[in-house]
C-alpha cells in the first residue's frame, strides 16, 4: 500500500479549496470592486502548519466598517481615506460623491455594517475546512499505521 498523500498535501488542499469558496461567497454577495482583496488571497504552508492569509481588514467583508472611534469629532474628510473611496466608487463603476461616502461611514459604519453584518462569507465556510482536514487526516493515519504493522508483522 503506498500513501499518495501527506498531511501537508492534504492541509494546502483543503486552504486551497477554502480560498476558492471565500473567493465565490465574495463574488456572489456582489462585494467585489478592484479584486484586490482576492489577489491578496495567498495559502502558506509550512511543515504541519498552514494559513490563509489576506489583506488587512479582511474582516470587513463579513461585519463591514463601524464607524470611527471619535466620528463626532471628525469634521473632515481626510484626503487619503476620501481618495480610497474614491477609487472603490470608480472600481464599482458607480456615480456617488466620494465625500459623501466616506463622511456617511466615517460617523455611521458601512451599510453592511448598519445592517448587522453577515456570517456568509468565509464564517460559514471554516468550520467546513476543519472537518475535510480532519476527515482526510484521519484515512492518511489509518493508511499509515496499517502500513507500519503489515511491515512490522513480516517474519
Amino acid at each position: 500500500m503506498q500513501i499518495k498523500y501527506t498531511p501537508n498535501i492534504v492541509l494546502r488542499e483543503e486552504l486551497e479549496d477554502l480560498k476558492q469558496r471565500i473567493i465565490a461567497n465574495h463574488r456572489n454577495a456582489g462585494q467585489v470592486a478592484s479584486g484586490k482583496t482576492i489577489a491578496s488571497m495567498q495559502v502558506a504552508v509550512v511543515g504541519d502548519t498552514g494559513e490563509l492569509v489576506g489583506r488587512p481588514f479582511f474582516g470587513t467583508l463579513e461585519a463591514g466598517s463601524k464607524p470611527w472611534g471619535h466620528a463626532a469629532d471628525v469634521k473632515h474628510v481626510p484626503p487619503p481615506f476620501n481618495a480610497v473611496i474614491e477609487q472603490w466608487i470608480k472600481d464599482k463603476g458607480l456615480n456617488l460623491n466620494s465625500w459623501a461616502v466616506a463622511y456617511k461611514i466615517i460617523h455611521e459604519g458601512t451599510r453592511l455594517y448598519r445592517q448587522g453584518g453577515r456570517s456568509d462569507i468565509y464564517s460559514n465556510e471554516i468550520p467546513k475546512t476543519i472537518d475535510n482536514i480532519g476527515q482526510r487526516l484521519l484515512v492518511i493515519y489509518d493508511q499509515m499505521i496499517t502500513q507500519s504493522i503489515q511491515l512490522n508483522s513480516k517474519p
